[in-house]
């Protein structure tokens, strides 16, 4: 729960490639603190578990993961931006993956965007395959 800020704060700048951000129509402002809220949520319950990098200076990243029936499910990766490119993603992913085993979760799932390569390039090498794809698309709707 002290982290809670911090973590808020490696959110609304972690997840700029999501498809929220790509949507001009919801803003950055808006989207950012979308990702704040789910952290900030994630850490007060609505996730099973919320696991934490840190090093001296405090948090460097996060993993949600919520227990779904047989399986686990990863919802939220987000890295600061002076930590990134030293595996911390990866290593939050193994604790995950851990945590799930333990659990007795016989699998663990999570959705990304196809076009976030570097979300794609972090779940292929954590072992992730692809399993389906679907297509999202946000249609606003205008006064006449």
């Amino acid at each position: 729960a002290g982290d809670t800020e911090t973590l808020k704060a490696i959110a609304r700048h972690g997840h700029r490639d999501g498809r929220f951000h790509v949507d001009g129509n919801f803003g950055a402002d808006r989207c950012d603190e979308f990702y704040a809220a789910w952290i900030a949520n994630s850490c007060a319950g609505w996730a099973d578990r919320v696991f934490v990098a840190d090093d001296s200076d405090g948090p460097k990243g996060y993993v949600t993961v919520h227990r779904r029936a047989d399986k686990g499910e990863i919802g939220l990766v987000g890295v600061s931006a002076d930590a990134r490119g030293r595996g911390v993603a990866s290593r939050l992913l193994g604790t995950a993956r851990q945590w799930c085993a333990e659990q007795g979760l016989a699998r663990v799932s999570v959705v990304t965007q196809g076009r976030n390569r570097a979300a794609m390039r972090l779940y292929q090498s954590a072992g992730f395959e692809v399993t389906d794809i679907q297509l999202w698309h946000h249609r606003w709707l205008t006064a006449a």
